[in-house]
């Protein structure tokens, strides 16, 4: 299936939105975008990134080892990584994990960013 990335500017916050699969094959992909979206502080850049995942309809622990890394960077620079659009699969897995401690969601975008 592949993965789709597009990202915006909403409130000062950068906004990542992914549409397909994120494993072992699209990983390397996935965490770019992250990445490019968090330049090392003091770069001036966004409040933090949001990640739209409504449209993913499948991830994999690769994933979440990219969910992490993008979590550390972000708070190494001085800010927030936050997700939208969990799936209940992703739920079950951030729970299990625990990184549903770890890892701030929200019910959409617009919560994510106020």
């Amino acid at each position: 299936m592949g993965l789709v990335l597009d990202s915006r500017q909403h409130s000062g916050w950068a906004v990542l939105r992914a549409a397909g699969e994120v494993d072992l094959f699209t990983a390397d992909t996935f965490a770019e975008a992250i990445r490019a979206l968090l330049p090392p502080a003091p770069v001036p850049s966004p409040r933090g990134v949001v990640i739209d995942l409504l449209q993913v309809a499948f991830m994999d622990s690769t994933g979440l080892g990219v969910l992490v890394g993008g979590y550390q960077r972000a708070k190494r620079s001085g800010r927030a990584l936050r997700l939208t659009g969990t799936s209940d699969q992703l739920q079950m897995m951030l729970s299990v994990t625990g990184l549903a401690a770890v890892l701030e969601v929200f019910p959409d975008v617009e919560a994510a960013t106020a």
